[in-house]
C-alpha cells in the first residue's frame, strides 16, 4: 500500500506541480520506477534487527544501510529480467 501511496503522490506532484517543466522524461520515469520499487521486498524489519541477528543481508552487505542495498538489488534484477 505503501508503494501504491508513493507512487500516487509522485504523478500529483508531477502534474500539479508542474516537475515536468524541470526535469526530462527520463528523470520523472526514473522517478516512478523508484516511487514504485522503493520498498520492494522489505522483510518487516528494521537494518538494526537484521545486523543485531547476522541476517546474511546483513552480512552479504556488510552491515551498510542493508534493506536500501537489498530494495535496490532486487529492483535491480526485476528490471533486467526479460
Amino acid at each position: 500500500m505503501r508503494a501504491i501511496e508513493v507512487t500516487r503522490n509522485f504523478h500529483f506532484y508531477t502534474k500539479t506541480g508542474e516537475l515536468m517543466t524541470h526535469f526530462s522524461d527520463l528523470n520523472i520515469m526514473a522517478g516512478f520506477l523508484a516511487s514504485m520499487l522503493f520498498d520492494i521486498s522489505h522483510p518487516g524489519v528494521n537494518n538494526n534487527f537484521l545486523i543485531a541477528m547476522k541476517h546474511t543481508k546483513a552480512l552479504r552487505y556488510n552491515d551498510r544501510a542493508v534493506l536500501e542495498n537489498h530494495h535496490c538489488a532486487i529492483a535491480f534484477k526485476l528490471l533486467l529480467d526479460p
